[in-house]
């Protein structure tokens, strides 16, 4: 019998995530108390500590002795010099950008809105098998 994998969830408190200039330094948890979403995603999938993940810049810099290979594949094997997948790469780029932008190119006439924001992670994410929400 085929078991459904299943789906996990990571919660974004708008009011406390640091992106694109907003909320202060996007860290994995800056000195303000806020997170970017992958400190988000290290706390609730990772169970990270927030003293832990102070000042992190990187899940890898977090994650390099947890058992993450039984996680979702966001932290694959294949890894870039600093043990950042390209799903992280990504997440990274997209959650401290202030332009829209199309990979190479960037448009530096097209700021970007918080729900191109919001699109493009939730879709980067749910690659991985992670739903993102979205409160406050």
């Amino acid at each position: 019998m085929n078991q459904t994998p299943e789906i996990q969830t990571v919660t974004i408190d708008r009011l406390k995530w640091a992106r694109g200039g907003i909320n202060g330094s996007p860290r994995l948890l800056n000195k303000d108390g806020n997170m970017c979403c992958l400190g988000f995603a290290c706390n609730q999938l990772f169970r990270v500590a927030p003293e832990t993940m102070f000042g992190k810049c990187e899940p890898s810099e977090v994650l390099l002795d947890k058992t993450f290979l039984t996680g979702p594949s966001m932290f694959p094997t294949v890894q870039d010099e600093l043990g950042c997948s390209t799903m992280c790469n990504e997440a990274m780029r997209v959650n401290d950008s202030l332009f829209l932008d199309t990979r190479m190119e960037r448009d530096e006439d097209a700021p970007m809105t918080e729900s191109s924001r919001e699109e493009i992670l939730t879709k980067l994410f749910a690659s991985e098998g992670i739903q993102l929400v979205f409160e406050n």
